[in-house]
């Protein structure tokens, strides 16, 4: 009886509160209660026009570009590629790295981690995005404004990526760019380390053909300190970057 009692009890609670809550329900504008709002100007605090009840926008760096280490502006080209835009949405990928059809195939998607996507269904196939703006801008070959050469000039030493994006950049600054690799092919690690099912070489030889369309040089075996010596290139050039790597492979240690 006294369980009986006590459902009884709760029930009756249960159905007055939502009565209550029927009476408040919002189904429609204008169900809202009227709200102060002011367009006019306070001049006794002199705050300007203002209203009571504002929206704040806080434009924070998106979780994307955050995570991703060139600081590539995704949501950006995105938006472009989602136009028709490719041109734009190419150029666009360009500012912060070089090769995008590459970066399309080997980069480690450390942007699709931190994808906000993730919370409603699943993260955007960003890299697979890249990778199909990237094959466009080849096909169309376009490429940045590239300066005027001034008189500065610069010798990088080993065409692997870190070499070949310290061409590409200094170029667009406006530097007379000269690489030397010790191998008869440029690429350093993307043609020697990757395999090509991963990376094809015909996409390693039009990224670096648009390079040399900038007005970079490229020099091919000559190892620096047997065909050149260092302080000839000291004293060549005004600046010099070393981008030699690190193709010496490390042993397990296990026998067998």
């Amino acid at each position: 009886m006294r369980k009986n009692g006590i459902r009884e009890s709760l029930t009756m609670k249960f159905e007055k509160r939502s009565a209550r809550a029927k009476k408040y329900e919002i189904t429609s504008w204008r169900d809202f209660p009227p709200m102060n709002v002011s367009l006019g100007t306070m001049l006794h605090n002199l705050t300007g026009s203002w209203r009571f009840i504002k929206p704040i926008y806080e434009d924070k760096t998106p979780a994307c570009q955050n995570a991703c280490p060139c600081g590539n502006d995704i949501e950006a080209w995105i938006k472009l590629a989602q136009k028709g835009d490719f041109e734009k949405a190419h150029l666009h990928i360009k500012r912060e790295e070089p090769f995008p059809a590459i970066l399309g195939r080997v980069c480690f998607r450390f942007c699709e981690s931190q994808c906000n996507r993730a919370g409603l269904d699943e993260s955007i196939s960003i890299r697979e995005l890249e990778r199909y703006v990237g094959d466009k801008g080849l096909k169309s070959s376009i490429q940045p404004k590239v300066p005027a050469v001034h008189d500065k000039t610069l010798a990088i030493v080993g065409s692997g990526p870190a070499g070949m994006s310290a061409a590409y950049f200094a170029r667009l600054l406006g530097f007379n760019v000269t690489i030397y690799e010790a191998e008869q092919v440029m690429g350093g690690i993307l043609r020697l380390g990757i395999p090509a099912y991963r990376l094809p070489r015909e996409i390693v030889d039009a990224e670096f053909h648009l390079l040399r369309q900038m007005g970079i040089e490229m020099r091919e075996g000559v190892r620096v300190g047997v065909d050149v010596e260092f302080e000839r290139l000291c004293e060549d050039f005004d600046y010099v970057f070393l981008a030699a790597g690190a193709h010496k492979s490390r042993s397990l240690g296990i026998s067998g």
